[in-house]
């Protein structure tokens, strides 16, 4: 017997109520563009905000028995740089794009690097492989 695979990077997943396990073929919702694949996926308290090539998006709802599912684009212009940056603290997300470290919640993104913008762009442009290089951590009980 041979297993076949259906390979859609903007396709997301999900399983059965209460059954993390069981994840049925027809439970899926295509996010954005098909020709932009998922870079990361981070939960808030209410959201998972869904990072790609073509933008953030914002999927919220009730994951009950006959889920109903809120998706929408949330911010088109920030693209995300580094996967690996994207963490958690204080139920914000903070991330590499290509308007510099971003933070995001529930119901806003502000770039918050403007400050120290003179030293990360030289740092930036010398540094080919940050996207693959790059990481964050968020640190809860140091709020760092």
């Amino acid at each position: 017997m041979v297993s076949t695979v259906e390979a859609i990077g903007n396709r997301l997943y999900y399983s059965k109520y209460q059954e993390i396990e069981a994840v049925p073929l027809l439970n899926y919702i295509d996010i954005g563009s098909r020709d932009q694949e998922i870079s990361r996926i981070i939960s808030l308290r209410e959201s998972l905000f869904i990072f790609k090539g073509d933008g953030v998006y914002r999927l919220a709802g009730d994951p009950g028995v006959n889920p109903v599912w809120d998706i929408g684009a949330f911010d088109l212009m920030s693209i995300i740089k580094a996967p690996d940056t994207a963490t958690t603290l204080a139920n914000n997300c903070y991330y590499f794009s290509n308007q510099g470290i971003i933070k995001l919640n529930e119901s806003t993104l502000e770039p918050i690097s403007r400050p120290i913008e003179d030293k990360l762009i030289p740092f930036i442009s010398t540094n080919p492989n940050l996207d693959n290089a790059a990481f964050a951590v968020g640190y809860e009980s140091d709020r760092a």
